[in-house]
């Protein structure tokens, strides 16, 4: 059973889409949960120190428990700090996978994959004594053009993703010539939740969509070993939003995206300074090649998700899952984790 699912009594879902047609046909609430008893045995009697290096410490216990480690790289800041730390302790990693969509491939990245231009010379500068391989894996026009046939193609992927650059996830089932035990995804950011003068440390399905759903995905920051790594973040992110926000009397949910991130070296960034908009720029990309064939495909399959679910149609939110589901709320003073259904059973008493 995979770490993170979606569960309703004795359902098990991995699919988001599938959770949210199963709620309106039975006007039931599915819950995204995981395993707390994990969590809590290593969360009890835990002491945080801000300014120890719990990445590196993880990475070192991957590194010994694992035997092929794949680290899924975009030059963002989370898959960014992972490397460095690799690179800086001389922590082995076998693989990188880097994920580019250039629908039409062209000899140069296009502009929706301008992340990865930006990386392009720090990762040509790596040795196989640092890194074992670097892999490109692109999903061109052709494949999306054969996933988008199927109409109903996001009820069947990890996850469910409806952007126009399909999120193919990370997973053994790829065909990858080499199977690897641990793909670690630089996931996830906390969020944060003041409530009832109580501040909490949450994720959101929204957040990780569909990788936490694939087995051997390592969320890097997510992972029962890892928490206190989680944990820092949470409490950095506190002192932040303390500083820079007003803190409302009772209720306040502070996205992990609202924030800038100082630590950034390569790739993202935050505040005004990076606008991430690559479905749009691989939309246009298509129009501009007149690729009417795939633009149809596509809207095609957006047209069938509003026959399941109508009310998007007036709400405007194609491109986004069903979210709202808290995976858990750990309390950033006692460290004491709780479940949606054990902190706000019937929604928040606001």
């Amino acid at each position: 059973m995979q770490l993170f699912r979606y569960v309703h009594q004795d359902q098990f879902f991995y699919n988001t889409w599938a959770v949210a047609r199963f709620e309106q046909q039975n006007h039931a609430f599915v819950n995204f949960e995981t395993d707390y008893d994990q969590y809590r045995a290593v969360l009890k009697n835990i002491k945080i120190d801000i300014n120890h290096d719990y990445v590196t410490e993880y990475l070192r216990h991957l590194r010994k428990t694992k035997s092929h480690m794949r680290l899924f790289y975009s030059g963002g800041s989370d898959s960014h700090e992972i490397l460095s730390a690799a690179l800086k302790y001389n922590i082995f990693i076998d693989e990188i996978v880097i994920i580019t969509r250039n629908l039409y491939n062209k000899p140069e990245l296009q502009p929706c994959d301008q992340e990865i231009t930006r990386i392009l010379p720090f990762v040509n500068s790596l040795t196989r004594n640092q890194i074992g391989q670097v892999t490109f894996r692109n999903y061109d026009a052709d494949f999306m053009r054969a996933m988008y046939s199927q109409p109903d193609w996001m009820f069947n992927m990890p996850g469910g993703e409806v952007g126009f650059r399909v999120l193919q996830q990370p997973g053994d089932d790829m065909g990858d010539p080499v199977t690897s035990d641990c793909q670690i995804v630089g996931v996830e950011k906390p969020d944060l939740l003041y409530y009832k003068g109580r501040w909490y440390a949450t994720t959101t399905n929204g957040s990780i969509h569909g990788r936490a759903c694939l087995n051997s995905v390592c969320l890097f920051y997510m992972m029962p070993e890892s928490i206190q790594s989680y944990i820092v973040r949470a409490l950095k992110f506190k002192d932040w939003v303390l500083a820079n926000k007003t803190i409302p009397a009772d209720f306040g949910l502070f996205p992990a995206a609202s924030r800038y991130n100082p630590d950034v070296q390569i790739g993202k960034y935050r505040g005004n300074k990076f606008l991430n908009i690559k479905d749009t720029l691989a939309l246009q990309e298509a129009m501009d090649h007149e690729d009417f064939d795939l633009l149809g495909k596509w809207y095609r399959s957006i047209d069938y998700l509003y026959s399941q679910f109508p009310n998007m149609k007036d709400s405007n939110t194609y491109q986004r899952l069903p979210v709202g589901k808290f995976l858990w709320f750990i309390d950033l003073e006692t460290f004491e984790i709780f479940s949606q259904q054990e902190l706000i059973p019937n929604g928040f008493d606001l």
